[in-house]
């Protein structure tokens, strides 16, 4: 994926700097990973740099750091967009349904919270704090 989205005309560099970090987090030993990111960082070291992951962090715990942080911050349109490229990633990921939902019930976007709230149940049911935002949403029209 990364790779395509790299060769592609006019592709989000940060994107598929993302996948290629994803890829190597779910298979430290590859090689081909190691190598591409060597050319990323090669090629384009700002992007590089200006992206990197706290020290130990993989890209997807990097970016749910950012997206609570940008919403502790009242950011919520950087908290979405971080959220975005986490379900980009990894488009089951719990967490990051979750606060999505957050940043647009922060942002005044109701439907668009209940939907990815939604989603995070159906992957949690037993989530109480996700029970409880539901309930709240629907107690405000």
């Amino acid at each position: 994926s990364s790779l395509l989205l790299y060769l592609t005309p006019n592709s989000d560099l940060k994107m598929s700097l993302n996948f290629l970090r994803y890829a190597r987090s779910q298979n430290p030993g590859s090689e081909v990973s190691k190598k591409l990111l060597e050319m990323f960082q090669i090629n384009h070291l700002d992007d590089y740099q200006t992206t990197e992951p706290t020290l130990g962090a993989d890209i997807v715990e990097h970016k749910l750091a950012l997206a609570l942080a940008y919403f502790y911050q009242g950011r919520y349109d950087l908290t979405v967009q971080e959220c975005k490229d986490v379900l980009r990633l990894d488009p089951a990921n719990k967490v990051a349904l979750s606060r999505i939902g957050s940043g647009f019930f922060a942002l005044g976007e109701k439907k668009a919270a209940r939907d990815y709230w939604q989603k995070a149940l159906s992957a949690d049911p037993n989530n109480k704090k996700l029970q409880k935002m539901m309930a709240r949403l629907a107690s405000v029209k």
